[in-house]
C-alpha cells in the first residue's frame, strides 16, 4: 500500500508515501478499459462519457493513489485542475501528496475577492475561453501539477501554464486519466496518462488501451 518515511529534525515527523504495485496498475487499467469501451459511451460529436466514473469513489482514489505515487518526488507545492470533472481527481492525488488543492474557474465569484483571468483556446471545443484564479489562491513561486480527467489536445493545459505564470509559478508535471491520441496536441509539456483512446473504428468499436507511461 506504500511506505513511511520518516523526517528528521524540529519540522519533521512521520508520513505515508502511496504507492500502487505493478499488478495492481495493470487490472486497474484493464477495468478502466473495459468499462469504457462500451458503445454507448459514444455521445454525439464522437465524445467519450466517462462522468459516472469520475464521480465514482473507488475509481478516483485508485487513479488518485497511481498518479501521486507517480509524481511523489516532483514535490509540488499545490495541485491544480479547471472547474470540470476532473476535480474528484485532482482533490485525491492532493490528497495523497498531502498539498492544497486549487480550481481554475471558468467564471471568478465575488466571494473571491480579485483574481487573475486569461483568455485560452480550448482543445475540446476549439472556442476561446476564460480561467482565472482568487489573487490569494496561489502563492508566487510555486510549483504546480495539474490532474485532469480527460486530455484532448492541449488547449487547457496552455491555459494553465498563461495563468500561472501570472502568479509567477510554474507547471512542473501533467497526469490525466484518459488521453485522446486521436488529437494532435498544442502543448510542449511531457505528461502521463493511465489509459489511452484512440477513436472508434469502422464498426463502431471503442479503442482503449493501456498507457505505458504510468
Amino acid at each position: 500500500m506504500g511506505r513511511i518515511e520518516t523526517i528528521a529534525g524540529a519540522t519533521g515527523g512521520v508520513r505515508y508515501i502511496v504507492k500502487v504495485s505493478e499488478k495492481e496498475k495493470e487490472k486497474f487499467k484493464e477495468y478502466i478499459c473495459s468499462t469504457l469501451s462500451d458503445k454507448s459511451r459514444v455521445v454525439p460529436g464522437n465524445f467519450l462519457y466517462v462522468t459516472d466514473i469520475m464521480l465514482d469513489p473507488e475509481v478516483v482514489s485508485k487513479a488518485g493513489a497511481m498518479l501521486a505515487g507517480h509524481f511523489i518526488k516532483l514535490k509540488p507545492d499545490y495541485i491544480i485542475t479547471v472547474e470540470t470533472k476532473g476535480v474528484p481527481l485532482a482533490y485525491e492525488v492532493a490528497r495523497y501528496m498531502g498539498v492544497p488543492l486549487i480550481v481554475a474557474r471558468k467564471n471568478s465569484k465575488v466571494t473571491e475577492g480579485t483574481s487573475v483571468t486569461i483568455n485560452y483556446v480550448s482543445g475540446t471545443t476549439g472556442r476561446l475561453s476564460t480561467m482565472g484564479l482568487s489573487k490569494r489562491t496561489l502563492k508566487t513561486s510555486s510549483r504546480c501539477l495539474f490532474i485532469d480527467d480527460f486530455l484532448r489536445a492541449g488547449g487547457t493545459v496552455n491555459g494553465i501554464e498563461d495563468l500561472l505564470r501570472e502568479f509567477d509559478s510554474e507547471l512542473i508535471g501533467i497526469g490525466v486519466l484518459v488521453d485522446n491520441k486521436e488529437v494532435k496536441k498544442t502543448m510542449t509539456q511531457p505528461y502521463v496518462s493511465i489509459v489511452d483512446y484512440f477513436g472508434i473504428d469502422e464498426k463502431g468499436a471503442i479503442r482503449m488501451k493501456p498507457s505505458t507511461t504510468i
